[in-house]
């Protein structure tokens, strides 16, 4: 309010979902106040209904981070995993709209098939009821807690990203998942509801699979077809993730994008 008083250009970068609750406070607000609204998926433009001042932006991350520096075999190795291990891995705080339990129970069906399937969950806690819900599925079943790894906080992913075959992200809502962006670099293909602009990330069959947002049977038969894939199908999904990243998920193309937005509000600010 500050800046439309004084003159002075506003930008306003929506991060959250929709959903959000401080979405539906804040909408009469940013539409009023803001002269130019940068979204990251078509929901939120959608939600502003202001599309003279809206800009769709992809976020960006620094690819080098995690593009593999070491192969997958090695990379499991050094988790103490069996190179022949087949890790899906899921990062993100624990808590019910992030889905581990749901994940955990997808793996509990799989594993009588596909005994060496496992999955890594590195996050931390932000909704104790969640984490026990996993404990308690894992307690019941031996034969799951094995295959069930509680990674905790970890400031440097790309390690664990590399061990890993597939990402899951079994989200109730999203915005615009990182974790994905920094998968897809590392050349590796997801397994993700299709909620925010997941399914403008994700090519579903292509680098990944979408499933519908809480559906545990989808999300074992996703995640059975990725089990199932053979060597020449797996290989040409990392390449497709990898080449969607650098097409779409580059620092250096998000930070020219946003900086032309704020050139030509400045640029019509002086005239």
């Amino acid at each position: 309010m500050a800046g439309r008083l004084a003159g002075i250009p506003v930008v306003w970068h929506i991060r959250e979902p929709v959903e959000d609750k401080r979405m539906t406070r804040q909408r009469r607000w940013v539409r009023w106040l803001s002269n130019r609204i940068v979204v990251l998926t078509r929901q939120q433009a959608s939600y502003f209904a202001a599309p003279e001042k809206t800009e769709r932006v992809f976020n960006g991350v620094d690819l080098s981070r995690f593009r593999r520096k070491i192969g997958r075999s090695d990379a499991k190795l050094s988790l103490d995993y069996a190179a022949s291990d087949y890790l899906f891995i899921q990062i993100g705080s624990i808590e019910h709209n992030k889905g581990q339990s749901r994940a955990v129970k997808a793996l509990a069906q799989l594993l009588p098939d596909f005994p060496n399937c496992r999955l890594l969950i590195v996050g931390g806690v932000t909704e104790q009821e969640e984490l026990r819900t996993i404990e308690m599925l894992t307690a019941a079943n031996p034969t799951l807690k094995a295959a069930v790894r509680l990674h905790g906080e970890t400031a440097n992913v790309g390690p664990l990203i590399w061990a890993a075959d597939c990402l899951l992200l079994p989200s109730l809502r999203e915005s615009f998942p990182r974790t994905i962006m920094e998968a897809m670099a590392a050349g590796t293909p997801v397994v993700a509801s299709s909620v925010g602009a997941v399914e403008d990330m994700v090519q579903n069959g292509i680098t990944g699979v979408l499933i519908p947002p809480n559906d545990i049977p989808e999300l074992v038969t996703a995640m059975r077809s990725m089990l199932l894939a053979s060597p020449v199908e797996a290989e040409k999904m990392d390449a497709a993730c990898e080449k969607t990243a650098a097409r779409l998920f580059g620092i250096d193309g998000h930070v020219a994008t946003i900086a032309s937005i704020y050139d030509k509000l400045l640029m019509n600010q002086r005239r």
